[in-house]
């Protein structure tokens, strides 16, 4: 009888190992992925797999669109952010503030949303995984590593879950892995799930927005300026490695 049950946990393992290495395997092309002009979206980033800041975004159109940022974990003192894009207009408030404030203005208009074609990967090595359901809708996923730098040490890794039925894009996921000189290997990821494609959504402009009396608003000067975000960078880095420092 045990003779029979290893005989036949044996054939059960190696079936499961051959579905898993059938699933995954390298392909030469990225397939076709369907625009979207409005839908909903969130969006989580954390660091060594602890959460950092989680939003929602809902979207009317390419230059319409309301988002809610809640920093979360070690940055869970900082006040929620609501923003609003509206036809070049940025709108912001923070926390439980009821006013609203304009950032910035005259933005340029979004360019229109196009279908992505089917795309060779060329020497960009893309493994297609497999099928797997995201909230309930069947994709496919398709991963991409690549090395960062020279040594080798750090690397970029791209997960794409493309729809079945109609070619959305259901849920992407950008993750970067280095091993840092302190405190050894480190991670960030950045993962969106989207859903109500197309759907109709409504976004309106803020009707007490002010012009804010300072113009060095976080919200305006990074989404106006993006040189900004280069100076702004090293500080969400010490920041990052004080948490860690912490931790150890």
């Amino acid at each position: 009888m045990l003779k029979r049950m290893r005989v036949a946990l044996v054939a059960l393992l190696v079936m499961v190992t051959s579905l898993s290495a059938a699933a995954a395997e390298r392909v030469d092309s990225l397939p076709a992925v369907k625009a979207q002009s409005s839908g909903r979206s969130e969006l989580l980033m954390q660091i060594n797999s602890e959460p950092l800041m989680v939003a929602k975004v809902e979207q009317e159109n390419p230059n319409r669109a309301y988002m809610v940022i809640r920093p979360v974990g070690f940055l869970s003192d900082i006040d929620l952010v609501e923003m609003v894009l509206y036809d070049g207009t940025l709108y912001s408030r923070t926390g439980i503030e009821t006013q609203w404030y304009i950032e910035a203005t005259g933005l340029p208009e979004a360019a229109p949303i196009e279908d992505l074609p089917e795309t060779p990967t060329g020497d960009v090595p893309v493994t297609h995984m497999g099928a797997m359901p995201i909230a309930g809708a069947p994709t496919e996923q398709y991963q991409i590593w690549l090395n960062s730098d020279a040594a080798g040490t750090s690397y970029l890794k791209f997960d794409l879950w493309v729809g079945v039925e109609a070619n959305y894009l259901h849920q992407m996921q950008l993750g970067m892995y280095s091993n840092d000189p302190d405190f050894g290997a480190l991670s960030l990821e950045v993962i969106q799930r989207s859903y109500d494609f197309d759907s109709s959504i409504k976004v309106y402009a803020p009707a007490n927005a002010i012009e804010r009396q300072v113009d060095y608003g976080l919200v305006g000067v990074s989404y106006a300026t993006p040189e900004a975000n280069l100076l702004l960078a090293p500080f969400t880095t010490n920041a990052a490695r004080t948490w860690l420092a912490d931790k150890h």
